[in-house]
């Protein structure tokens, strides 16, 4: 399940978290998730097996200028997708990005997709 880079899920509720991760796996992408971006840090800037953070899947209730910042100090050139709520101003950031929120982990898929395709290889799954 290699893809070259790591996409970090940073979202504050469990179950949501958990779903999307599984999904993004499912599909190739190499996702570790977080509920902070403060609890982001335990990930390394590069990993041996996976390599960099090139993603950053920020759901707006976690949102933190400060820790975002900080963030991406660490992994710089990582593209920032902001899933902010379906109804609220959206928050000023460095955003590749902006999604609103629609409840399926379908369309976040999608927009990973479009930002960070896999290769191939990288696409197939563990078992094929």
């Amino acid at each position: 399940m290699k893809s070259g880079s790591r996409d970090l899920l940073v979202v504050p509720d469990d179950w949501p978290r958990a779903l999307l991760r599984a999904r993004l796996r499912e599909h190739g992408y190499h996702a570790v998730a977080a509920p902070s971006l403060d609890a982001s840090s335990v990930y390394p800037v590069t990993d041996p097996e996976a390599g960099p953070i090139r993603l950053l899947v920020l759901d707006q209730g976690a949102y933190d200028s400060d820790g975002l910042d900080r963030f991406l100090q660490r992994h710089r050139g990582a593209r920032v997708l902001l899933v902010a709520y379906a109804t609220s101003e959206i928050p000023p950031g460095p955003w590749t990005a902006v999604l609103r929120r629609s409840g399926r982990t379908e369309e976040v898929l999608r927009a990973v997709r479009e930002l960070l395709p896999l290769t191939p290889a990288a696409s197939r799954h563990s078992w094929e």
